[in-house]
């Protein structure tokens, strides 16, 4: 679900916001975007550019001071993503 995956983000240390798309329907409002049914199936994650990551008290010896990156949240969101689903990012919000 959209809250699961927002407060897993959060968790990782990311703040992101997701968008979920449908298919293109009969009667839809004309201007909206044309889509397929393979819109049903795909979502997208909206993130910033680059989030920094800061060593926390705590964390193993070794880590970097901080981390400009958001290669961990796609990492671990492609693992958890449903199989039938098509995870889009999209940074720079």
């Amino acid at each position: 679900s959209v809250p699961y995956f927002i407060a897993f983000a959060k968790a990782l240390g990311y703040d992101i916001t997701i968008t979920q798309f449908t298919p293109r329907r009969f009667g839809a409002r004309f201007g909206t975007p044309f889509g397929g049914d393979a819109w049903a199936y795909a979502w997208q994650v909206n993130a910033p550019q680059f989030t920094i990551n800061r060593l926390k008290f705590g964390d193993s010896f070794g880590q970097p001071w901080a981390q400009w990156s958001n290669n961990v949240l796609q990492c671990e969101l492609k693992a958890r993503a449903p199989a039938h689903t098509i995870l889009l990012f999209n940074y720079g919000n």
